[in-house]
């Protein structure tokens, strides 16, 4: 057969540079065949050059190397995501499942990911420094986030002086809220009514919040007690009794002077003082008072006496305790007198009467 070389075992091209043509008469290749082609054995192939139609398989390929392509090679039964193999060699694809071994190691911050393979419940991220994340594990009950030397940190509100919060009030402190200024010369709290306002500056209620014990209303007029209405600038009304008004009178001459008023002035009140007998009363008689101050001055041990209507001044009477002395502070009898006496009748002794060294024994001495 021209063309052809029968080598005993083999049948090769007389002339290796001529090309085979199997329905051509043009082949472009070493071997080219128009059609399809059908064996019963497997095909060895070493390279593989698709320009074609593609590769149509009805079995395995077993042998091949690799494949080159100049075009695409599709697997109709493929889907969107990565390919797995298995262990027999079978392809297939499936999306990335971060949870399987489809990943292994760490995903490193640079790449999305945190660089940490566990976490505790509660834990936070944070950036601890350029390129690095941690954790900060969750804080106590009733603690904030402060920041602490330049990361984040759990600290309290507890106000003063070591307090994140040194300015502020707590809505529902834990424990019981001391405001202790740092500076000597810092006021402890200020409570400053709003501009223009109309409803109490300060308050101090019950849990509920409807009984009032302490408020300073808008016009600075002062209430302690419960059941309060506006009265005077300090009113004090216990729970169960009649309000009372302390409030003292328009500056002028009578600058230092004041009220105490009780309300609902039906029968008579007594005012007990912190002292064992002092009362005040509103009903006529010893101690319903005098319109005006009572004043003066006066000496240890002399006694009192009036010195105007409502002036106090000493006595020429002096009183050591023991003895009583007219012009003399030193008696040494119980009735001491330093100067002249007179008696204008009769005058009776009950014991003897020395009189310049003599004694009288009589029971009266006229004179």
């Amino acid at each position: 057969m021209a063309g052809w070389t029968d080598g005993g075992q083999y049948i090769y091209l007389t002339t290796s540079t001529d090309k085979v043509g199997i329905g051509t008469t043009s082949p472009s290749e070493k071997l080219e065949v128009v059609g399809n082609i059908k064996t019963t054995g497997s095909i060895t192939v070493y390279g593989i050059n698709n320009q074609g139609g593609g590769i149509t398989n009805a079995g395995p390929i077993t042998g091949a190397t690799g494949f080159t392509s100049s075009g695409q090679i599709t697997f109709s039964d493929l889907t969107t995501g990565i390919l797995h193999a298995n262990i027999n060699g079978v392809i297939s694809s499936s999306p990335i499942d971060l949870s399987s071994s489809d990943v292994s190691n760490t995903l490193p911050i640079t790449k999305g990911g945190t660089g940490l393979t566990t976490y505790l419940k509660g834990d936070l991220l944070y950036a601890s420094a350029a390129n690095t994340l941690t954790t900060l594990p969750i804080g106590g009950e009733g603690q904030v986030l402060i920041v602490s030397g330049g990361v984040p940190a759990w600290g309290t509100i507890s106000g003063g002086q070591g307090g994140i919060c040194t300015n502020c009030l707590i809505t529902n402190p834990g424990s019981t809220q001391e405001i202790i200024p740092i500076s000597s010369t810092a006021t402890g709290l200020v409570i400053r009514q709003a501009q223009g306002g109309s409803v109490d500056i300060f308050k101090i209620t019950d849990y509920t919040g409807t009984t009032t014990y302490f408020k300073v209303d808008s016009s600075g007029n002062v209430l302690l007690g419960t059941g309060q209405t506006t009265q005077g600038v300090f009113t004090v009304s216990p729970s169960g009794t009649d309000p009372v008004v302390i409030s003292p009178v328009s500056a002028g001459s009578e600058t230092h002077t004041g009220t105490i008023t009780s309300e609902d002035l039906t029968q008579n009140r007594t005012w007990t003082f912190p002292d064992l007998s002092g009362q005040v009363c509103l009903s006529a008689g010893n101690c319903s008072g005098t319109a005006a101050s009572v004043g003066g001055s006066g000496t240890a041990n002399y006694l009192a006496k009036w010195q105007s209507t409502y002036s106090i001044t000493n006595s020429v009477i002096y009183d050591n305790g023991t003895n009583v002395g007219i012009g003399t502070t030193s008696p040494s009898y119980k009735l001491h007198i330093v100067g002249t006496g007179y008696f204008s009748d009769a005058l009776s002794l009950g014991s003897s009467l020395t009189v310049a060294g003599a004694t009288i024994l009589n029971d009266t001495l006229t004179v």
